[in-house]
């Protein structure tokens, strides 16, 4: 996971963006909120449940989000359909990459276990897509 001492980069364009972090396992959520820290990216969370990721997606203003696929009992679809209505890119994170469900295979998405590298280039990607104007309006 990231190496605070060499951290790969994200642009300073990405700084003070605001980036949901919805991720149950509580060592990878402080890694990647860490990782993000580093680079001036403000984490919002991390959600453990999809209530604490739902509360967060509809309430609070984000440029992004990470969102594990799995949270326990329960999966993070719920709060990608919001964060899609609400235009706010995102991506998955989930150890099955190689039984990809339904809703996971038209998005992007990083296979577990990542890299500091490849979470920060995927992350910048998705910081770097356009805004989609929001379903909702």
């Amino acid at each position: 996971m990231p190496d605070p001492q060499h951290p790969p980069e994200i642009t300073h364009l990405h700084t003070a963006k605001r980036v949901l972090v919805v991720e149950d396992d509580r060592l990878i959520s402080a890694l990647l909120v860490e990782l993000m820290a580093l680079r001036g990216i403000n984490a919002v969370g991390p959600a453990e449940t999809l209530a604490a990721a739902l509360a967060i997606a509809e309430h609070e203003p984000l440029d992004a989000a990470v969102l594990d696929v799995n949270l326990g009992s329960e999966t993070s679809f719920a709060a990608a359909e919001l964060l899609r209505r609400r235009g706010v890119p995102f991506f998955y994170t989930t150890a099955f990459a190689g039984a990809v469900h339904p809703s996971v295979a038209g998005e992007r998405f990083l296979p577990k276990p990542f890299g500091a590298k490849q979470f920060c280039q995927t992350l910048e990607t998705v910081l770097s897509t356009p805004p989609k104007d929001s379903l909702a309006d």
